[in-house]
């Protein structure tokens, strides 16, 4: 399957009509990327989800053209992969509630929430593909110390979801681009954290923008496909994110 995420190229009604509509035309998979915080206290305790986040679902799937596979991506992580995510509640990405913060991602509190914010996109959405978990080798150069509550964390969620559907391929994200940082002091700590985590995942979905790579030096991504291919071994992979400015 070939296709894109709907982020439009303004803000405009029209705008947005146009990002659908060319998907519609030159795609046959659309990807439901929820990379804007995650409602931690409604998901905690069972109630509805903000109005704006409501509405952005409802657009989403309105949208989403008939018969189109399905791959939605939603994660504990905040945008910059350095903690947990930020709040989604009257708009995206804000603070989180004082209950939250400071949390650790394998704290009760956030495994609850996080296990029911994923079921609830789940249910909603009925994806083809699911992704619990974005570009989360980042974290273990941005901030080890958080991986491995980070896994017990995605332990947790894959297990129970894996239960209530054992057909839906369930899985994280990892950036090509940095595992291929060779400068990086710890690449290879970086490396084994990622092999260590690979029997967790049914597919390994790449986040691959190969202009991201140490300036310069050259992009190659025949080579860096060549070694993700021996680096997984026989797991299915997708490239579940890549674009060029």
């Amino acid at each position: 399957f070939m296709g894109f995420t709907p982020f439009p190229p303004d803000t405009t009604p029209a705008a947005v009509e146009s990002t659908y509509k060319g998907i519609a035309a030159y795609a046959d998979i659309i990807c439901h990327h929820l990379d804007d915080g995650v409602p931690w206290p409604e998901a905690l305790d069972d109630k509805p989800f903000s109005e704006h986040l409501r509405n952005g679902w409802k657009t989403r799937k309105d949208n989403t053209p008939a018969g189109f596979k399905v791959f939605v991506a939603v994660t504990p992580l905040n945008t910059f992969r350095k903690g947990m995510a930020l709040y989604h509640g009257e708009k995206e990405n804000m603070p989180l509630p004082k209950a939250f913060e400071n949390k650790s991602f394998d704290s009760p509190e956030i495994m609850k929430a996080y296990l029911n914010y994923c079921r609830r996109a789940a249910a909603y959405f009925r994806p083809d593909y699911l992704a619990i978990g974005i570009e989360v080798n980042e974290l273990v150069h941005n901030s080890p110390g958080e991986w491995p509550g980070f896994v017990r964390l995605y332990r947790h969620v894959y297990s129970r979801l894996k239960k209530e559907y054992p057909q839906l391929p369930i899985f994280a994200t990892f950036t090509l681009h940095n595992m291929l940082q060779d400068g990086w002091s710890d690449i290879e700590v970086q490396r084994r954290k990622v092999q260590e985590f690979l029997p967790e995942v049914d597919i390994a979905g790449i986040s691959f923008y190969p202009f991201m790579k140490t300036l310069g030096t050259p992009e190659r991504p025949v080579e860096a496909f060549d070694w993700i291919r021996e680096f997984v071994g026989d797991k299915p992979i997708a490239v579940t994110e890549t674009g060029f400015p």
